[in-house]
């Protein structure tokens, strides 16, 4: 009971919609880091949420969906099970252990797993349908009408992130994706890039492949990438159904200039148009480069 009083004391529970500004909007900005994890399948997640700001910050935790993988449900919270709300203000500086109740928004894809965490967030504010659901803590089963049915909205969220799992199911195409774990790491004029899996899903031999570190001021969530490139590892083609395992070694080092980033490991196919972005994983935190 003293740890939840502690963590009431500290948050304080919104009431207007206006005031809170979204997760994915609050990350972006700098304004807070998370990070989070599914702690019981989808119907619970687990946010690790700092509040870098020397003030409070009101945040609106239904307007963001989490994904695991590629290959995972999304995941859109419902309320903070210890204030009932979903709306909360985040003292100044100040850090918490957040648990959400959770719904599904794809029926159609593996369910995520417990204690993986989570790798991309993905703003949902332009499906007021489906915050409108999360916020009304409606049913799963309501949830799945919305984002599954046959209707202009669950055709609009479909098309929004139409990847497929591997083996197929879910309405989307096949194709190229990072699995597991990624990390690099630094020393002198080297960097040492490592990826758990490459996985080709796609009916055909891709283009050749790289692996890029990039930093960037702001935490890239997709679409076009601006910042600097300090390592890039060649992988070569991969046929369909192949994959690239345990992908790790030590190529040249850039160093940025100096500066805070976010980091990414990014997984690029040379195509007709040049070098494309397929998949990637950006760091929760940023870091400092002297």
């Amino acid at each position: 009971m003293k740890k939840l009083s502690i963590l009431l004391s500290s948050l304080m529970i919104l009431c207007g919609a206006a005031e809170a500004v979204g997760v994915y909007e609050a990350m972006s900005s700098g304004h807070i880091t998370l990070s989070g994890q599914s702690s019981s399948g989808y119907s619970e997640s687990k946010l690790i949420v700092k509040n870098t700001r020397s003030y409070a910050v009101d945040v609106d935790f239904s307007t963001a969906c989490f994904v695991q993988n590629n290959a995972s449900q999304r995941i859109g919270l419902a309320y903070e099970k210890s204030t009932g709300a979903y709306y909360l203000r985040l003292s100044a500086g100040a850090s918490y252990t957040l648990y959400f109740s959770s719904r599904c928004l794809d029926s159609t894809r593996s369910s995520p797993s417990t204690g993986v965490a989570f790798r991309i967030v993905r703003s949902i504010s332009s499906f007021p349908e489906i915050t409108n659901c999360l916020r009304k803590n409606y049913s799963q089963s309501y949830v799945w009408s919305v984002t599954n049915g046959i209707g202009s909205v669950a055709r609009r969220w479909q098309a929004a992130d139409p990847r497929t799992p591997p083996g197929g199911g879910g309405g989307g195409t096949p194709t190229v994706d990072l699995q597991g774990s990624t990390y690099w790491s630094a020393s002198g004029s080297r960097i040492d890039i490592h990826a758990t899996k490459v996985i080709n899903t796609r009916a055909s031999t891709t283009g050749s492949l790289r692996l890029r570190v990039w930093v960037t001021r702001s935490r890239y969530t997709g679409g076009t990438i601006y910042g600097y490139v300090i390592g890039t590892r060649n992988l070569g083609t991969l046929r369909s159904g192949y994959s690239f395992g345990n992908i790790k070694g030590s190529v040249s080092y850039t160093r940025p200039p100096a500066g805070t980033y976010y980091s990414s490991v990014v997984l690029e196919e040379y195509t007709p148009t040049g070098w494309t972005i397929v998949d990637f994983s950006t760091s929760q935190t940023s870091q400092r480069f002297r």
